[in-house]
C-alpha cells in the first residue's frame, strides 16, 4: 500500500505541465496588412525573461489591437501556433481597462511607483 493519491498516476508531472502566463498584453504586435493579420514579437521585461526558459509558455492576454468579431477566429488560429490565447477587448473595454485601470492603477502599484498610481470610480 502506498500513500499516493488515487489519481496521482494520471496527473501530469511538473515537467509536463505548461507554464501559463496571464498578462495584460500578449508578447506580440498584431497588425493588419490588407485583409491579412500578422503578428510580430514584441519586446519587454517579462517577454525577454521568459525567452530564457527554453520552452514556450501558454500566454493569455489582449493581442493589442481592436479585432473585429468576424476576424477573431482567424486571429485566434494565427496566435495559437505560437502558444498564445487572445482575450479580445472592444475599443471601450480597451480604453477603460487597458489604458485605464491597468496602466494607470495596476502597473504603477505592482512596479513600486505608487505615487504614479491613480484610480477613477468610473
Amino acid at each position: 500500500m502506498t500513500n499516493q493519491h488515487p489519481s496521482a498516476d494520471v496527473l501530469p508531472t511538473t515537467r509536463q505541465r505548461p507554464l501559463v502566463v496571464v498578462s495584460n498584453r500578449l508578447p506580440i504586435r498584431l497588425e493588419i496588412e490588407g485583409d491579412r493579420w500578422t503578428a510580430a514579437p514584441s519586446s519587454g521585461g517579462l517577454v525577454t525573461a521568459l525567452r530564457g526558459l527554453g520552452s514556450r509558455p501558454l500566454w493569455v492576454g489582449w493581442p493589442g489591437a481592436d479585432v473585429p468579431a468576424a476576424a477573431e477566429a482567424d486571429v485566434r488560429a494565427l496566435l495559437a501556433v505560437e502558444g498564445l490565447e487572445p482575450v479580445f477587448l472592444s475599443a471601450r473595454e480597451e480604453a477603460l481597462y487597458y489604458r485605464g485601470v491597468s496602466n494607470t492603477s495596476l502597473w504603477p502599484l505592482f512596479h513600486y511607483f505608487t505615487s504614479r498610481s491613480s484610480y477613477d470610480d468610473d
